[in-house]
């Protein structure tokens, strides 16, 4: 379903209960979602073209507590616990204040990793024609999807989406009962994201309050400690890339030969479906240390370091094959019945 392009849909139905079984058996034990494309329509070559842009954005994300509030909460629970108060008077006052950003930081780290929108592009070239004894239709596609997370323009580590589409389909009047309908479907498609993994970005992102660590240390190294060994602004921007790659293709040849000289109405069918899908991985994920930083007596900073920087892969493996054959014959009877 995933190859085809909405502008190509004619109709869709579910069959379920004894049509679907009748059409495919114990595979059918779920229900059929019947989808059925535009064909060729006889005629002149009718060009269409349909551009479409639009901007993506969360409908509602969660309003983290500053530090301040943090820092009040989490020693109002200690207290609660019988257990010493984890923030000092001085601490609330720097939180408060903000004149210590380093040692006291208080990082929105919605702000500073999602973007408010998103842009999304797609486009749609289809063609469609034909004459008396043979129909075509062909449509190309192409949809561009840029994710919510901030990059560095230089890296290019954001999550994005490529995706091409072709459908194609010719229908023959062999003979005057004899017709021959061959459809060919096809997709590309590019995924990127940060080589951290979002899973695992969104996951911390839920988890790091505003006070874990700041975004940058005064030299520019990434802000972190010894319970939070990783930067959510590193891994966004940092962490180097996976992009997953996705080929399908697909092929339905639909034949249906009517005796009609020998009886009216009767009719035999046959469907050979044939599917052929491989996606494959190429993995350039960095890690890179964080620092967390204090001062000594003499006011000069302090850094400890947490993880290492690792070496930056360029691995490629195939994930994943599939290919599947499936054929269908029918022998009906059409006829009406006037009441």
């Amino acid at each position: 379903i995933y190859s085809l392009d909405p502008e190509d849909i004619e109709s869709v139905s579910v069959l379920k209960d004894a049509l679907s079984t009748l059409l495919l058996g114990q595979k059918s034990s779920r229900g059929v979602l019947q989808i059925t494309t535009k064909k060729g329509i006889s005629g002149p070559p009718r060009i269409s073209f349909t551009a479409q842009t639009g901007f993506q954005n969360a409908l509602k994300t969660p309003k983290p507590l500053d530090s301040y509030q943090y820092a009040y909460l989490y020693n109002e629970a200690l207290q609660n616990s019988g257990r010493a108060p984890a923030f000092s008077e001085s601490d609330f006052n720097s939180y408060r204040s903000g004149n210590s950003p380093i040692l006291h930081p208080n990082v929105n780290w919605y702000d500073q990793i999602l973007r408010e929108d998103a842009p999304i592009t797609k486009y749609s070239l289809g063609v469609n024609g034909g004459g008396k004894t043979a129909r075509y239709a062909l449509s190309l596609s192409y949809m561009n999807q840029d994710g919510m997370f901030k990059s560095v323009d230089d890296l290019n580590t954001n999550l994005s989406l490529n995706r091409y589409l072709i459908n194609s389909s010719i229908d023959v009047d062999v003979t005057k009962n004899f017709n021959l309908a061959l459809q060919l479907f096809g997709r590309i498609q590019d995924g990127r994201q940060p080589g951290a993994g979002t899973n695992t970005i969104l996951s911390a992102l839920q988890s790091t309050p505003n006070n874990a660590y700041p975004l940058l240390n005064p030299d520019g190294s990434f802000g972190g400690s010894s319970i939070f060994a990783s930067n959510l602004y590193q891994q966004t921007t940092g962490s180097g890339y996976l992009l997953d790659n996705t080929r399908d293709l697909m092929a339905n040849l639909d034949l249906k030969y009517k005796f009609d000289n020998f009886l009216p109405g009767l009719y035999a069918s046959g469907k050979i479906n044939v599917i052929a899908t491989s996606s494959s991985l190429i993995d350039r994920n960095r890690k890179q240390p964080v620092f967390d930083v204090t001062y000594d007596v003499a006011g000069n900073p302090v850094y400890a370091r947490y993880g290492s920087i690792s070496d930056q892969p360029n691995s490629f493996g195939t994930t994943s094959t599939n290919n599947t054959f499936y054929a269908q014959g029918t022998i009906g009877y059409e006829t009406t019945i006037n009441t």
